[in-house]
């Protein structure tokens, strides 16, 4: 009977012979305009990236893992920063910079409770929930157009390309 880790190599080297009997030939096949599918979520990745996700598995690593921290230090390192935080999706990487404008270390520029935050007009539910909820925070919405949605206010007016910013305007979040 093989040891678990002779087992976990053999399954791994299974894996990566499947990717390239049944994924590599697909992802290495030209790309023809009209005949060639275009997945619409990126169903893009190579061995190694099946090889880690079985990996992870048999460890049964389903979320936040070795993998996830090898990636956020490797990730600091290339930006020069001390951290990087990997979060579930990109309205938590919303609501956590948010929370991060709300820091007492930002003395005067830190967000506070009703100060004006200037945000598009179509967002995440998470994210205006957070700011005209949770932080009490004035929203702001500038969408497409050109045109200013300002809070409380019954009609929109046209604002020039460069007008973008508000004299109350404490932060800008993209959404």
């Amino acid at each position: 009977m093989p040891s678990s880790k002779q087992l976990k190599a053999e399954i791994l080297a299974s894996v990566a012979e499947y990717y390239r009997q049944v994924h590599a030939p697909a992802q290495r096949a030209p790309f023809v305009p009209g005949k060639t599918r275009v997945n619409y979520a990126g169903r893009v990745f190579d061995e190694r990236e099946l090889v880690n996700l079985v990996d992870a598995s048999l460890d049964f690593w389903l979320t936040y893992g070795n993998y996830s921290r090898d990636f956020e230090k490797r990730l600091a390192a290339y930006l020069g920063v001390r951290w990087s935080l990997l979060v579930n999706s990109g309205s938590s990487a919303n609501l956590l910079a948010f929370m991060a404008l709300t820091s007492p270390l930002l003395k005067d520029r830190q967000v506070r409770r009703g100060d004006e935050v200037i945000t598009v007009a179509c967002a995440f539910p998470t994210t205006v929930t957070h700011h005209a909820v949770r932080r009490r925070a004035g929203l702001c919405g500038c969408g497409p157009g050109q045109r200013e949605y300002r809070r409380g206010a019954a009609r929109s007016r046209p604002v020039a390309e460069d007008q973008g910013r508000h004299a109350g305007a404490h932060a800008r979040q993209p959404v």
